[in-house]
C-alpha cells in the first residue's frame, strides 16, 4: 500500500488541512515557524495502528467536532490479488469495497472506517440488496402474526430500523417464539404447516441477508497493511565511542550500523570467534560503511571504523591526511547529527515505511544540509519520505512539484497544493531563495507592479537605462531577476500567488519563446503580459545596445570589433567567454556613478521602445 495522499481534521491547530496530494519521491511541508508544520507530520504519525488512541492533547481547545485523520492508499494489482484470496469476499463486495484506491479514516479512540467513497456506495449497495429480502421477510411475519393472532397469542415480529446485526437477532428470537408457541399450543396439521411454510421462507431470506462483516474484515486487513510510519523529530540516539559486547545489540544506533554494514552482531561478539577472526570481520565492515557513508557526506573524506577492545566495540571517526581518530562525539554537533540521520534512515532502507521528519539539518551549514537532500533522495526510491522545512537548501530548484505550502491562518493550519496560492511572503521565502534570488532577508524588491527577467544581465542593464533616459513612468516597476528563463513560470506562480501587477520579459529566442509559450498556455498568462526584448529574433538584452556601444561601453574596447563575422553582442560574449553579468553589473556602476557616457541613437531608441512596450504593458 502506498500513501497518495491525507487530510486531517480537529488536530491540534488543524481544523481542516484540506487534503494534501504526495509528490512521486519526496514531500516537503514548507512553511514559516509556528505554522502548523509539526502538527501535520504528528497527525500522520498518530495514524498508525501502533499508536492505540489519538492523544487527548491533540484536540484542539476551542473545538468540539471529532478528530478524524484520512489517509488514502493505493493497492497495486499484486495487492489487491492477495487480499481478495485472504478474505475470500463474495465478487460484489470485493467490486464495491476493494478499490485501487482507498481511504481510511482514524477517529480519537483508535477506531477506523472506510471514508465516504466506499462507505456510503457500500452502505448503499447493502440496504439496496436487503430491501427485498427484508419485504419478504416482512410478509412472511405478518402471515404467522395475523394467524397467532386469531388464537390470542402475541408475538414481537422483527423490526427493522437500519441495524442489521438488530434485525438479525430480532429474526433469531421471533423464530423460537414461533417454534415455541407451535409445539405448546394444540394446533391443527393444517395450520401448522402453512405457519412452517412461512417460517421455512424467514430462514431462507434470513440467510440472504447481508451483513456488513466483510466491511469491518477488510477494515481489519487493511488496517494490519499500513505502511510502519516512523516520524523523525531530532535525531539524538548518537554513536557511542564504545559499548560492551553485552549491550551491543540494545543500543539503536549500533544496530544501525550493524545493518548498513552487513555486520552480524551475535557473530562479533561470540565468544568462540578468535581475535584475528574478530578483526577481519571488523574490518570488512569499517571499509563497506565508510564507502557508503562516503557518498552522502561530501564536507571532507572521513572512514567510520568498528574495532574491539577486550569486550567492547569501538567506534571511530577517521580524516583522510590525519593521523589520529577521533571519538563521534568530538566530531562537530552538525556532523554527530548527520551521522545519527544517516545511521538511522539508511538503516530502514527496504522496509515498507512511511518517513516523517519535522526540520531535518536545523544544526549543520548549508553544504551539508544539500548532503541530507541528497540522502533523502537515494531513499525515497525504498520508502515514502516527507519532510518539513523552512530551509532553502533542501528544495531543489528543479523539482518544485515536491513542496505543500503550509499556512496559519485565522481558519487555523491549512495545506495549499499549489506553491503560488494564497501563500504569504514569509512562507515563499525558501522557495524564492532556492530559484536563486538573493533579497537579503528581505521582499523588498517585490512591489505592486512587477518585471520578471530571466538574469541578472537583465536587472543591471535595464536598471541602468532606466537611470540613463529618465523614464519615470517605470519609477513604480520592480526588476525581479532569475536564474534564467526555466525559472521565470515559477517566479510567476509566486508572484500570482500574492496577487500583485507583473509582466515576463523574456529574450527573443529559442528558449525565450518557448518559456513564454509555456506561460501562456500552461500558466494562463495573457499575451499582453509575456514581452520580448525585441521584435527580432534571436535577440538578447546584450543586441539592443548598438555595437560601437557594446563595444566601447560594454567590453571597454578590451577586445576589438569583429566586423567581418558579423556577430550580434550576445554571441560575441558567448564566443569570447566573457562574464556577462559582471559586464553588465559593470555598466551599472558606471551610470549609477553619473559616467557621462555618450551613447548612439539606435541604442537610445531600442530601450526606448522597449520601456514604452513595458509601460503599455501596466
Amino acid at each position: 500500500m502506498k500513501l497518495k495522499k491525507f487530510r486531517i481534521q480537529n488536530y491540534k491547530s488543524i481544523i481542516n488541512s484540506g487534503f494534501c496530494y504526495l509528490a512521486s519521491d519526496l514531500t516537503i511541508l514548507a512553511g514559516k515557524n509556528e505554522s502548523g508544520k509539526t502538527a501535520v507530520l504528528e497527525a500522520i504519525r498518530d495514524f498508525s495502528p501502533s499508536i492505540l488512541k489519538i492523544p487527548q492533547t491533540a484536540r484542539p481547545i476551542h473545538e468540539s467536532e471529532d478528530t478524524r485523520i484520512e489517509l488514502y492508499f493505493s493497492l497495486s494489482d499484486d495487492e489487491r490479488k492477495k487480499i481478495i484470496k485472504k478474505i475470500q469476499f463474495p465478487d460484489s463486495d470485493t467490486e464495491k469495497l476493494l478499490k485501487p484506491e482507498i481511504g481510511l479514516w482514524k477517529d480519537i479512540d483508535g477506531n477506523y472506517e472506510f471514508t465516504e467513497e466506499i462507505d456510503n456506495p457500500y452502505v448503499e449497495y447493502v440496504d439496496k440488496y436487503n430491501k427485498y429480502k427484508i419485504d419478504q421477510i416482512s410478509a412472511a411475519s405478518k402471515k404467522i402474526l395475523s394467524f397467532f393472532e386469531k388464537i390470542d397469542i402475541e408475538i414481537q415480529p422483527p423490526d427493522y430500523n437500519n441495524n442489521i446485526r438488530d434485525y438479525l437477532k430480532d429474526i433469531e428470537e421471533f423464530i423460537l417464539d414461533v417454534e415455541r408457541n407451535l409445539s405448546e399450543f394444540n394446533i391443527s396439521q393444517d395450520d401448522k404447516k402453512e405457519v412452517t411454510t412461512s417460517l421455512n421462507s424467514i430462514k431462507a431470506y434470513q440467510k440472504e441477508v447481508k451483513t456488513y462483516d466483510n466491511y469491518f474484515k477488510l477494515v481489519e486487513e487493511l488496517k494490519s497493511q499500513i505502511p510502519n510510519v516512523i516520524l523523525f523529530s531530532d535525531f539524538v540516539d548518537l554513536l557511542p565511542h564504545s559499548v560492551l559486547f553485552t549491550e551491543a545489540s540494545n543500543k539503536q544506533t549500533v544496530k544501525n550500523f550493524a545493518t548498513i554494514s552487513g555486520l552480524d552482531l551475535s557473530r562479533v561478539i561470540d565468544s568462540k570467534l578468535d581475535s584475528h577472526q574478530r578483526m577481519n570481520l571488523l574490518k570488512r565492515s569499517s571499509a563497506k560503511i565508510s564507502g557508503d557513508f562516503k557518498e552522502y557526506w561530501e564536507q571532507d573524506e572521513l572512514k567510520l571504523n568498528i574495532s574491539s577492545d577486550g569486550q567492547k566495540l569501538v567506534f571511530t571517526v577517521e580524516e583522510k591526511g590525519k593521523e589520529d581518530c577521533f571519538k563521534p562525539e568530538h566530531r562537530s554537533k552538525g556532523f554527530q547529527w548527520f551521522l545519527s540521520f544517516y545511521l538511522r534512515l539508511k538503516a530502514e532502507k527496504g522496509k515498507t515505511n512511511v518517513i516523517l521528519i519535522d526540520e531535518p539539518g536545523l544544526y549543520v551549514h548549508a553544504k551539508a544540509q544539500r548532503d541530507i537532500l541528497h540522502v533523502l533522495e537515494s531513499l525515497s526510491n525504498d520508502m515514502q519520505i516527507i519532510f518539513s522545512t523552512h530551509s532553502p537548501y533542501l528544495i531543489d530548484n528543479e523539482r518544485m512539484d515536491r513542496i505543500r505550502l503550509v499556512k496559519k491562518t485565522s481558519d487555523g493550519t491549512t495545506i495549499e497544493n499549489k506553491i503560488h496560492k494564497n501563500a504569504d511572503k514569509d512562507t515563499l521565502t525558501p522557495i524564492v531563495t532556492a530559484i536563486g534570488l538573493d533579497l537579503s532577508n528581505s521582499f523588498s524588491v517585490v512591489g505592486d507592479n512587477n518585471i520578471i527577467l530571466e538574469g541578472f544581465s537583465d536587472y543591471y542593464y535595464l536598471s541602468g537605462m532606466r537611470k540613463k533616459l529618465a523614464r519615470d513612468g517605470l519609477s513604480d516597476k520592480h526588476f525581479i531577476p532569475c536564474v534564467g528563463a526555466t525559472k521565470i513560470p515559477m517566479m510567476v506562480s509566486l508572484i500570482m500567488g500574492w496577487g500583485l501587477n507583473f509582466i515576463a520579459l523574456l529574450d527573443n529566442d529559442s528558449e525565450g519563446i518557448r518559456v513564454g509559450d509555456d506561460l501562456k498556455n500552461k500558466y494562463h498568462v495573457d499575451s499582453e503580459k509575456v514581452l520580448n526584448v525585441s521584435s527580432r529574433s534571436n535577440t538578447r538584452i546584450e543586441d539592443l545596445f548598438s555595437t560601437d556601444d557594446f563595444h566601447k561601453h560594454i567590453i571597454n574596447g578590451s577586445i576589438k570589433p569583429d566586423a567581418p563575422n558579423k556577430l550580434s553582442n550576445s554571441d560575441y560574449l558567448s564566443k569570447n567567454k566573457m562574464d556577462k553579468v559582471l559586464l553588465a553589473k559593470q555598466f551599472f556602476e558606471k551610470i549609477n556613478n553619473d559616467e557621462k557616457l555618450e551613447l548612439s541613437k539606435e541604442t537610445i531608441t531600442n530601450f526606448s521602445d522597449l520601456f514604452k512596450k513595458i509601460e503599455a504593458a501596466f
